[in-house]
């Protein structure tokens, strides 16, 4: 019994975790879109290249977010 509750604290512990990580994803997400929208970055300039790359990392982590 006592190891059923500890692998349940586990489990829960987990989902808690995974549910954190696929909000900030999401958040991040929203937020890179709206900087985005406004075009405040050029792609031309070194903090444009940043930006971009920034991007793709976003579409990679999008990946790893639950709906």
């Amino acid at each position: 019994m006592k190891k059923v509750e500890k692998y349940e604290d586990i489990a829960q512990y987990q989902q808690n975790y995974i549910d954190n990580l696929s909000t900030i994803i999401g958040e991040s997400e929203k937020r890179l879109q709206e900087v985005d929208e406004r075009g405040t970055f050029k792609s031309d300039d070194e903090v444009g290249f940043f930006f971009n790359t920034i991007k793709e990392i976003q579409r990679v982590l999008d990946q790893f977010n639950l709906k």
